[in-house]
């Protein structure tokens, strides 16, 4: 019988080893999922800090931010007004400048136009046009003359080539 207890003790021993091993490796794997979770949790959270505090340096910028936006828009503007500026200003001078060249003849027209019911005007405008068709017709009997003799040179050299070739067969 002692050989018989002695085997159930030491089976129960076993058991015991067994069950509290068992238990003592579910408490260490539970005690390891806890410390994953708790790290991770740790992460997550200084994460979350993180960036709260990369928000919070992003609104205290946000005034700095606009200074630089609202200087780049006020040099922008003062600098198209000074290019309307000096684009009025040369406009200004290149009027200037075509009307004191066309005033002569502005005023010529003028003048033109307003003495047209003086007899004066009427008589200069009909002796220019006399002069005009004079010399219209001079250049006209020029150019004419011009190609008569041009065309007699030719008609010359033709007959003095002819006569040549038929002296000289």
């Amino acid at each position: 019988m002692s050989k018989k207890s002695s085997s159930t003790s030491s089976i129960d021993n076993t058991s015991n080893i067994n069950s509290s091993g068992f238990s003592s490796n579910t408490n260490i794997q539970n005690n390891n999922q806890q410390d994953v979770n708790e790290s991770v949790n740790r992460a997550l959270d200084q994460t979350k800090d993180n960036i709260n505090r990369s928000i919070e340096e992003s609104r205290n910028q946000i005034p700095q931010y606009n200074n630089i936006v609202n200087s780049y828009q006020e040099q922008t503007l003062q600098a198209v007004k000074e290019i309307t500026e000096n684009y009025i200003e040369s406009q200004k001078t290149i009027i200037k400048s075509i009307q004191s060249a066309w005033g002569p003849y502005q005023q010529n027209i003028n003048t033109s136009i307003n003495t047209w019911n003086s007899p004066e005007a009427a008589a200069n405008a009909y002796s220019r046009f006399v002069s005009n068709i004079a010399d219209n017709t001079v250049t006209y009997l020029r150019t004419t003359n011009n190609i008569v003799f041009a065309s007699l040179d030719a008609l010359s050299y033709y007959l003095y080539v002819n006569v040549i070739d038929v002296l000289n067969p």
